[in-house]
């Protein structure tokens, strides 16, 4: 931070506003992406219930006979589906008639014991869907969908994204700063030159040319009145040094 003090003023400048612009840029990307993930995740939500509902309208009859192959190959047909990674078919006593999926998965399936409806933990969903055989329920179809690998592809693309319009919104920051600086420290940089020319030769008759009415405006002209202030004194000064010399000299003669 110190380093950064003793930068020129138009590098501050320029750092404060490429630092402004790729916060904004981050947050306003944050705030995309977890929109888009809620999204997804709704989504998901309602293609997981068509899915339950429609798969346990078709498999009403493997359970009403117990009929595991029927049951396993109705099952099959949703694997195609990338984000599905279990399925369980069980009947009304909580017996398994067809499942697939690793077994921690089905573990959390019982684990859970949902009646109906969904359980949401992270990037994994979680279903219970009744089947019903004329109005009375003969058991219960478990689909568990992992978001994880959309999630992961999502924040690839938006990161991504996020890179090349990071990179893309310093540049035109930093060209578009260069050329509007000007406005605000071309005045200050006059006066640190005058300021310069004064140390330099002793010369308070220089005055720093006002170029604006704002706060460096003001300063303009405090910095010329404090010029003619000390102008006049060393005037004054000279003058009485020349008075006393003379004084001086005549008394000596």
């Amino acid at each position: 931070m110190q380093e950064l003090r003793d930068r020129p003023i138009r590098q501050k400048i320029t750092f404060v506003i490429m630092t402004i612009a790729g916060v904004v840029l981050l947050l306003a990307f944050a705030a995309l992406f977890c929109f888009q993930a809620y999204t997804l995740k709704q989504h998901s939500v309602h293609e997981l219930a068509v899915v339950g509902q429609i798969t346990a309208h078709n498999c009403a009859a493997a359970v009403m006979f117990k009929d595991e192959d029927a049951a396993t190959q109705i099952l099959g047909g949703i694997k195609t589906m990338p984000q599905i990674v279990s399925a369980r078919l069980e009947l009304i006593d909580q017996q398994r008639l067809a499942f697939f999926g690793a077994a921690r998965d089905e573990t959390e399936i019982k684990a859970a014991r949902l009646k109906s409806g969904f359980r949401i933990n992270g990037d994994r969903i979680l279903l219970a869907q009744p089947v019903m055989l004329s109005g009375t329920r003969e058991g219960t179809l478990y689909l568990l969908a992992d978001l994880h690998a959309m999630t992961s592809q999502l924040l690839k693309l938006y990161g991504g994204v996020f890179a090349l319009g990071l990179v893309a919104s310093l540049l035109v920051a930093f060209v578009l700063s260069s050329q509007f600086l000007r406005f605000i420290t071309d005045p200050i940089l006059r006066l640190a030159g005058t300021a310069r020319t004064i140390a330099d030769h002793n010369d308070y008759s220089v005055r720093a040319n006002k170029v604006c009415g704002d706060e460096v405006g003001v300063l303009t002209d405090a910095f010329n009145q404090m010029l003619a202030q000390i102008q006049s004194q060393d005037s004054a000064l000279r003058k009485a040094e020349e008075k006393y010399r003379l004084i001086f000299e005549d008394a000596i003669e």
